[in-house]
């Protein structure tokens, strides 16, 4: 049986602003901050239990929560660290090198050169690209496809949440890309 705790309706909105909608549930948001906090305390009692997988090769990724992110060194805050948002990321260094046009035609997830507005669509205006977030497997695979074409470091932990049909429940994984 799971505890049932009390909290302020002031605490309950702070959790929400680092919540990503649809996506988050007040567990995964909270072991996000305590992942957060382990990290900055230096506990890192979980890094043995963390399996590295072949980037290229992911294994199911529905139902994981990403509790870190770093992107050519430089790491994400906690409220930026979900699948979507290290797509984004990407796009960006992406278009350092590529044209929008260059990388409309790699991007594998569902976009529109220029703005697009609603429909999950996020307008991304330095990169002139309007993505629509997606589940964690798409994403992964728009992430690596361009972050190899640019050469880009990444780097993501994340684990699996205790669902049956997690393909690994309570697991932890990461992917390093290093070129």
């Amino acid at each position: 049986m799971m505890p049932n705790v009390n909290i302020s309706s002031e605490l309950f909105a702070r959790i929400q602003s680092f919540a990503e909608p649809l996506v988050d549930t007040l567990e995964t948001v909270m072991s996000k901050a305590l992942d957060a906090l382990a990290a900055q305390s230096g506990n890192t009692s979980n890094a043995a239990k963390v399996r590295v997988y072949n980037p290229a090769s992911a294994p199911n990724l529905t139902f994981t929560t990403v509790h870190s992110v770093i992107v050519d060194g430089h790491r994400l805050t906690p409220a930026e660290t979900y699948w979507n948002n290290l797509l984004r990321a990407v796009l960006k260094k992406a278009r350092r090198h590529f044209s929008a046009e260059q990388i409309s035609k790699q991007l594998i997830c569902n976009h529109v050169l220029g703005q697009k507005e609603g429909g999950g669509y996020t307008y991304l205006e330095d990169v002139g690209i309007s993505v629509q977030a997606a589940e964690a497997n798409k994403t992964w695979k728009a992430i690596y496809i361009l972050a190899e074409a640019i050469h880009l470091a990444v780097e993501v932990e994340f684990s699996w949440q205790d669902n049956p049909k997690a393909a690994h429940a309570g697991q932890s994984g990461k992917f390093v890309l290093q070129w």
